[in-house]
């Protein structure tokens, strides 16, 4: 369902009213799963739109760290983006619903970027204010495109990329995958 709504907006690419109304789509169904929502305003690269940021914060009052679940809700002219990246923000979603019923000591932030096709922009934007916020940002499990496969092998298959700081998280991954 969630992927139907968002491909019903059309093609939503960043800075026009397809994507600003998925993005408050977006925003009304973390608000009505009792999570912390905000927008997340940004300019960047002659573009100006929004992310959108829904909050569980941690049990663990002494834990300042942060994990984020995340695609991207903008997609190319022509294309309603089902794939690239509805895929993506329909598991961002779809986690969100899962784990709205439970507990963590860690803060786990869900967020779906805009500007991406245009150059990663809002997720640019992001992570420049959440280091300069000082943000704790532990673990990051971007989904991107994996709506799609080519033949079935190409279906059983699964890309994570990492560098050697993320290398627990990969390894954690690919263990559950």
């Amino acid at each position: 369902g969630y992927l139907e709504n968002l491909t019903d907006f059309g093609p939503r690419v960043t800075g026009t009213s397809a994507c600003q109304e998925a993005g408050e789509y977006i925003y009304n169904e973390f608000k009505n799963m009792g999570l912390d929502v905000r927008y997340h305003n940004w300019s960047y690269g002659g573009y100006t739109d929004r992310n959108i940021e829904a909050t569980m914060p941690g049990i663990n009052e002494t834990s300042d760290e942060i994990f984020i679940v995340c695609g991207h809700h903008d997609s190319v002219y022509g294309s309603p983006g089902a794939d690239d990246d509805g895929s993506g923000t329909v598991i961002t979603l779809t986690a969100a619903y899962i784990m709205k019923d439970y507990a963590f000591n860690h803060t786990v932030r869900f967020v779906t970027f805009s500007g991406e096709e245009q150059g990663l922009l809002g997720s640019h934007v992001y992570a420049e204010e959440a280091s300069a916020n000082g943000d704790n940002i532990i673990g990051v499990l971007n989904v991107d495109m994996i709506g799609f496969a080519i033949t079935t092998t190409h279906g059983d298959n699964v890309k994570v990329y990492y560098n050697s700081a993320s290398e627990w998280l990969t390894d954690y991954t690919e263990d559950v995958s």
